[in-house]
């Protein structure tokens, strides 16, 4: 019998299990003890989407079942070894019928379609939220500075430059990002467990992805914030204390 790599690290951890003896049974039953003869890697069945599991493996000769899967590899495209596959199998045994022959890349592709689709819808409703988070954070900015007109004339007339406005704006909208980033980011947190299930290859809460993401939402805040900025500097000192 042959074993995963997980079932023998769970079971001998820091040892070989070759030539141990395992029992799929209770330990009292009739059940015949079965030596491990290898170990191979660990299989994902099914879907990428799900963990492997621990797995033993039996020669076909002695539990035959039903049906099997044989897997070639090649460095040629499928096309190239159908026909050879076929006629071996036909030379082994003239009334094995072949189901199908298909590349791996399509089962991975097949197993990780609802994944995908789910993903992209999700992707979809998240460039929304951030075209409407732009869109948001453009009206905040442009409302705070006409009501802050007169703010701006009185510190212009006062000798600050314009990038000392521009510093107070992008500050501002910083501020805010940066409250609404915290809020989101908690609740993204949160609510990771939700994704866990059609994530593969990275961790929900995997810090990396939650930078990146901050990064981007500040970006966006500071480029929402450049119209206003640019309004802000075309304040006329005169103009603005006048228009009280």
């Amino acid at each position: 019998m042959i074993v995963s790599r997980s079932l023998a690290e769970h079971y001998w951890p820091g040892t070989s299990p070759i030539g141990k003896r395992l029992k799929l049974a209770r330990y009292a039953s009739q059940a015949p003890w079965i030596t491990i003869v290898g170990v191979v890697a660990d299989v994902r069945h099914g879907t990428l989407a799900k963990a492997s599991r621990q797995a033993v493996y039996y020669p076909h000769a002695q539990i035959p079942s039903g049906g099997m899967e044989l897997v070639v590899r090649s460095i040629g495209g499928p096309a190239a070894i159908t026909n050879a596959v076929r006629e071996t199998m036909r030379r082994l045994d003239p009334d094995l019928p072949v189901d199908s022959i298909r590349p791996l890349s399509d089962i991975v592709q097949t197993s990780l379609f609802n994944q995908k689709l789910e993903l992209g819808l999700l992707g979809t409703f998240a460039l929304l939220a951030v075209a409407l988070a732009a869109a948001g954070i453009y009206g905040v900015m442009t409302y705070a500075i006409s009501q802050r007109v007169q703010e701006f004339g009185i510190r212009l007339a006062l000798g600050a430059t314009g990038a000392d406005i521009v510093r107070l704006v992008a500050g501002y909208a910083l501020r805010l990002t940066g409250v609404g980033i915290a809020l989101g980011m908690a609740g993204a947190w949160l609510g990771s467990s939700v994704l866990s299930d059609l994530l593969y290859g990275i961790k929900p809460t995997d810090p990396i992805v939650f930078a990146s993401t901050t990064a981007l939402l500040a970006a966006i805040a500071l480029s929402a914030c450049v119209i206003p900025a640019r309004r802000a500097l075309r304040v006329d000192p005169i103009t603005a204390l006048r228009s009280e």
